[in-house]
């Protein structure tokens, strides 16, 4: 991905879930819609588990490292909303 053409190395997951994001923008996104959309329904999603929200953080910092935007909102307890 390219952000102001500084190439920003995602992986395909982390592409995934940005892509997701802004094409729903504004619009709250849950974890498991998440879950669902970029791993399909072969996971059995476990409520305790934090993989979602580690692959978020992991694109934040990929993406502060070249941005000044703040992509992500998180809305506690639900999911990720990108604002416009």
């Amino acid at each position: 991905m390219s952000f102001n053409d500084q190439l920003i190395n995602l992986t395909k997951k982390e592409f995934d879930i940005f892509q997701y994001l802004v094409l729903n923008k504004n619009r709250v996104i849950t974890r498991l819609q998440l879950t669902e959309h970029i791993w399909g329904d072969i996971l059995e999603v476990n409520s305790d588990s934090n993989f979602i929200d580690v692959h978020v953080r992991n694109l934040r910092k990929k993406l502060d490292k070249h941005t000044s935007i703040d992509w992500f909102e998180t809305v506690r307890n639900v999911g990720y909303r990108i604002n416009e």
